[in-house]
């Protein structure tokens, strides 16, 4: 299934989108998915690890894109190390674990999207 778009009949008129209402994965994680029954491309995660902080995010059935917006980290998946920090685009695996510590300056901020339903409540 591919997501689809119409564009509004009059020039000039955007309608109001519909904001979405997140529900807590944990205490670091806010789920973003579509309402609708009958989208099930994506749901999106926001997750904000605070300054020294470590956390495990739940693992995805499906491949998910990380994108960091802010802060840094050190990171770990399958033994090998990497880092996080703002504007870095990672990809995480099926089934992979990511282990992440927060550097102790700052706060990490980072988005994650998969397929919706691929990550248990």
């Amino acid at each position: 299934s591919m997501l689809t778009y119409s564009e509004p009949h009059s020039h000039g008129f955007f309608p109001p989108g519909n904001v979405l209402s997140p529900f807590n994965r944990d205490e670091k994680t806010n789920v973003y998915a579509p309402p609708d029954p009958n989208v099930h491309e994506f749901e999106l995660e926001r997750t904000i690890v605070p300054k020294g902080e470590s956390y495990i995010p739940k693992t995805s059935d499906y491949g998910c894109v990380i994108l960091v917006l802010s802060g840094s980290a050190k990171a770990k998946c399958s033994d090998e190390d990497f880092e996080f920090r703002r504007g870095k685009t990672f990809f995480q695996a099926a089934g992979s674990q990511i282990e992440i510590e927060a550097s102790a300056t700052d706060d990490l901020m980072y988005f994650r999207t998969t397929t919706k339903g691929a990550i248990s409540p």
